[in-house]
């Protein structure tokens, strides 16, 4: 009866008496905008994804998959990875959201058989993958790196407007080794609650046309807004700003500061340590200050002591607020 049903914002799978059958989004032919499908772990059967028929909604441009944290076992991830195979969108669909996903690898239609080279839009929350999409090489805590797939560099999102990599629990190092501008629309990237995360590392690969410049400007160079949040191993990534491009900046909890707030509309860069060591220079090992030229304002609260020389670097600089203990001189 509701076959020309155009617009349905979310979908609960039926458990028991609550919800309905995934079979039941099949019927929708007409369906478009954006679908939320929630508590996918209920599907019991791989054909039920089948029937969902998502391949042939063409006019679907947002999809969000949701599974609930049920625990971990081999058959809750051999089904999870068979099911989430074939919930494969069209290739129209803009924007993805993957979250709880208890399998153990990206589907293939977004990993080695991508088929969604249209996607502007990916967020990975909570996937308990091995595999990933082609967006560089994740490694995992506790997992050999020849057991991890790396990707393959002709494999790639060529319209990626935004990146959310949230709560991958096992993800230690992000390694983008890659021909120069990977992400070559990129304007928002956001890293949140990666509690084992240890590492950002970008380079150029061998014989690019831009090896030997500046990896980051040219693997991002629209990036306009980074947030890293709560992950608090993170000690080593490249000194930001990246690019030029980038105007908005929000980093909270990672090993060596509390805060990080810069806006290029405001020339104004505020941070803030986290108390652990005065004597520890590394924070500054985080900021790119070539890229901070047109810096007019800098607000410091408990950092280390901040190089002269590194301050010499701000010409611009009108702005200078320091609160310090009383045992640390601001400047050496």
């Amino acid at each position: 009866k509701l076959k020309s049903l155009q617009e349905l914002r979310r979908f609960v799978v039926k458990r028991e008496c609550k919800g309905f059958e995934l079979r039941q989004i099949g019927y929708l032919e007409e369906l478009c905008g954006s679908l939320r499908i929630d508590s996918l772990e209920n599907v019991q059967v791989p054909k039920e994804a089948d029937e969902a028929k998502l391949m042939l909604k063409s006019r679907l441009h947002q999809l969000i998959l949701q599974w609930e944290n049920i625990g971990q076992s081999i058959n809750v991830s051999t089904l999870g990875d068979h099911v989430l195979e074939r919930l494969k969108p069209n290739r129209n669909l803009q924007k993805l959201s993957i979250t709880g996903h208890r399998g153990g690898t990206c589907p293939s239609w977004l990993g080695m058989n991508l088929s969604l080279s249209n996607l502007q839009s990916l967020c990975l929350d909570d996937v308990n993958w091995k595999t990933f999409p082609p967006i560089g090489d994740l490694w995992l805590v506790n997992v050999p790196r020849e057991e991890i797939s790396i990707n393959i560099p002709e494999k790639r999102f060529g319209n990626l407007r935004r990146l959310e990599l949230i709560h991958l629990s096992g993800l230690k190092t992000w390694a983008v080794h890659a021909p120069c501008q990977l992400f070559p629309y990129l304007e928002v990237l956001i890293i949140r609650d990666c509690s084992q995360l240890v590492e950002l590392s970008f380079s150029h690969s061998a014989g690019c046309c831009q090896q030997g410049k500046d990896a980051n400007d040219n693997l991002f160079p629209r990036l306009s807004k980074l947030e890293i949040n709560s992950c608090p191993q993170l000690s080593s990534f490249p000194p930001i700003p990246w690019t030029e491009a980038l105007c908005s900046i929000k980093i909270k909890g990672i090993s060596s500061l509390d805060k990080l707030i810069y806006g290029k509309e405001t020339s104004y860069l505020t941070i803030e340590g986290n108390n652990k060591d005065t004597n520890d220079s590394t924070v500054w090992d985080v900021l790119a200050f070539h890229n901070l030229t047109g810096l007019e304002g800098l607000c410091l609260y408990w950092c280390q002591s901040l190089p002269l020389h590194y301050l010499q670097m701000l010409s611009s600089l009108r702005t200078l607020r320091m609160s310090y203990p009383s045992n640390v001189f601001p400047f050496v």
